[in-house]
Order: structure tokens, then sequence, then C-alpha cells
């Protein structure tokens, strides 16, 4: 049911983060919400599943960075 696309993005966009430069991370941020409003626009997905799937990708993002493994 959640978007692997918006997962995937969100994933990569916390998990980079701390690595990446302000300019980058905004960049990063904004080809994340790039990909998750094509995904809306396309009929591909409600907001409901793009909504848990970005919180799916960005909470193991953050685990990760945190050191906990799944």
């Amino acid at each position: 049911m959640p978007s692997t696309h918006a997962a995937f993005v969100t994933f990569f966009v916390t998990y980079y983060a701390p690595i990446l430069s302000a300019p980058l991370r905004t960049l990063a941020t904004l080809y994340a919400m790039v990909v998750i409003y094509s995904r809306y626009a396309k009929k591909c997905h409600s907001v409901i599943q793009l909504a848990s799937g970005s919180v799916l990708g960005g909470g193991i993002g953050m685990l990760l960075l945190q050191g906990v493994r799944p």
C-alpha cells in the first residue's frame, strides 16, 4: 500500500542529509517533492499512500542514522 517511490526518495534524502551541503540538501528535498507529487499527479497513488511511504522511508533513514538496524 505505501508508495515505494515516496519511501525511496524520502529515505535517501533523510539518510544522506548529514553529509550534503545546504544547497545540495535543498535540491535533494525538492527532487523528492517533485517525485512524490508526480506520483500523485499521474494518479498512481493516493495522498495516504504517499504519506505512508514518506513516513516509512524517512523513519527507516532516521533509524539507520542512529545506528539501529531493522
